[in-house]
Order: structure tokens, then C-alpha cells, then sequence
């Protein structure tokens, strides 16, 4: 990345212009100013990014950035964004994939079906002790762990059943593979990554999943813990 100093009163993206630039704030002050249905909003920022929404999406700047005073950036040019943006994008659906073929009631899909699945996950950040799931609450989806680790707790006759899920492993339920079993609690332990397959979106994109079932019936009863 590129360091920039810049000036109080530095105008570093104007409002309809074609945006060149992703910026990461090392020191320093800006102001924001944005216009939505002739509405003005106005915030003022010392942290974070900006300049990265126009970049994604191809469009114009929908707001002014303006330094409020001398400060520092660290820059990065449309196409290096880009690069780095596909790039991660690839990595992270290659993870998706490899973790998608060890959940039994989606590996037997297309490589078409694969990557609709994998379009359609949800990435969701949590951070020690995070509830994800609560005790008696069943999901309403699966969670495929990215990265870090989930505890898994369900209460039995005889005391309480743990069980440790880490990376490329899944837990929760589909409509099609709900165990009979009571619902389980789930608790991120450490910094977690999860990707969420909604139940909806499921019954939504994946009809090919539903034959699949048919055809092999064992996987519709296995829960997606082995608890």
C-alpha cells in the first residue's frame, strides 16, 4: 500500500466522481458527507477505511471525504484492490467448497449446486463466549466453521454432553436432517468464523438437494453433530 500524507482541508474523494482509491486511515481526522433523497449526513471518522463501496460495486462516490486535519493514509489504486479482492474471494469460496464436502447432506451435490451454496452462506464473526446458538433454541440452518472453534453443549439424563466443532467442521440442522434429539447450545470459543446456511435459502436454491435425499436416505438422518 501506498502512504499518503495529506493536509487539513484535502479533498481525497468528491461526491459523482469515478473513485480511484481504497483508503486506510492511519492518522488523522475526515469528514464524510453524504447525500441520499436530498437528505445530508455528516460523520466524522479518526479510524477504519473508506472509498472501498465505490470500488466494489463500480459506481460513482455517493459522498465527499475531506481531512479535517493533517493526517495519514495508506492507499491502495482500483486495480490493486481488485486483485487483492478476487483473490480472497477465491481462497475463501475454495474453503466454502472443501468444507461443503464433509457435510453429508450437501456432498453428494452438483459442483453447480456447490457453488450455489456457497454463494448464498452467510460469513458471521464471533468473539469468545458469543452465543451463537441458545440451549433449547434449535437453529434454523447450518454453520459451517471457517475458522476457530465452537463448543457444543447439550443436557442430557445423566448430566451435560460437550463437544468441540474447530474448522472444516459444521453443526446445526436442516429441515431434511433435524435429529429427534433435543436442541443443543453453541458457544464460540476464541475469535470464530462461521459460514450460515439459512433453512430458507436452502429450500429455496437447493430442489437438486431434495432428490439427492431421496436417492440416498441415510444422510437425512444423521444430525450435523455427532453428539
Amino acid at each position: 500500500m501506498e502512504e499518503l500524507h495529506v493536509t487539513a482541508g484535502k479533498e481525497l474523494i468528491r461526491e459523482g466522481d469515478d473513485n480511484y482509491g481504497f483508503y486506510v486511515i492511519g492518522m488523522g481526522e475526515y469528514e464524510i458527507r453524504t447525500v441520499s433523497s436530498g437528505v445530508e449526513s455528516v460523520k466524522r471518522v479518526n479510524s477504519g477505511t473508506f472509498g472501498e463501496l465505490t470500488l466494489l460495486h463500480n459506481q460513482n462516490s455517493r459522498s465527499t471525504v475531506t481531512a479535517k486535519t493533517n493526517g495519514k493514509l495508506y492507499s491502495l489504486d482500483r486495480n490493486d484492490f481488485r486483485k487483492i479482492v478476487t483473490k480472497t474471494t477465491h481462497e475463501l469460496r475454495k474453503n466454502l467448497e472443501e468444507i461443503i464436502n464433509k457435510v453429508p447432506l450437501l456432498k453428494d451435490l452438483t459442483e453447480f449446486d456447490k457453488l450455489k451454496v456457497a454463494d448464498v452462506l452467510e460469513l458471521i464473526n464471533f468473539s469468545d463466549g458469543d452465543v451463537i446458538v441458545k440451549e433449547g433454541e434449535c437453529s434454523d440452518g447450518v454453520y459451517l466453521v471457517v475458522h476457530g472453534s465452537v463448543k457444543i453443549v447439550e443436557k442430557t439424563d445423566s448430566g451435560r454432553k460437550e463437544l468441540t466443532v474447530g474448522s472444516g467442521e459444521h453443526f446445526g440442522e436442516l429441515p431434511a436432517s433435524k435429529p429427534a434429539s433435543a436442541c443443543k447450545s453453541a458457544v464460540a470459543v476464541g475469535q470464530t468464523k462461521v459460514a450460515f446456511l439459512k433453512a430458507e435459502a436452502y429450500e429455496r436454491l437447493m430442489g437438486p438437494c431434495l432428490k439427492v435425499l431421496k436417492k440416498n436416505p441415510s444422510h437425512s438422518r444423521k444430525p450435523a453433530t455427532n453428539l
